[in-house]
């Protein structure tokens, strides 16, 4: 994956401009994103992850026990992406999070 200035490597390029072993890492980046996203929100199970046989399923940290840095990072993903559907559901999931282990 390209490294630049920002956290978040999908702020500095535009998919379009990437070579093909960076789209390749780029593409990656947004499976794992999604992956997670769906896992955390209740969308998926990891059983129906396994059920697709697909033998490579990357996440971002521990899904089932997400970080604040985690669900930072989606939430930057999914609102360069204008995903903001996705991000009212983040939060809600971070404020729900919060509020039960208070």
């Amino acid at each position: 994956m390209s490294m630049c200035h920002s956290r978040h490597a999908g702020n500095c390029l535009s998919k379009e401009n990437l070579k093909m072993d960076e789209l390749y890492d780029y593409e990656i980046l947004d499976l794992a994103m999604e992956n997670t996203y769906n896992l955390i929100i209740g969308d998926v199970t990891i059983k129906q992850f396994l059920n697709t046989g697909q033998d490579f399923m990357p996440f971002i940290g521990d899904p089932y026990n997400p970080s604040r840095e985690d669900i930072e990072s989606l939430l930057r993903h999914y609102e360069d992406k204008e995903e903001y559907e996705k991000c009212i559901k983040l939060k809600e999931y971070d404020l729900y999070d919060k509020n039960n282990n208070e």
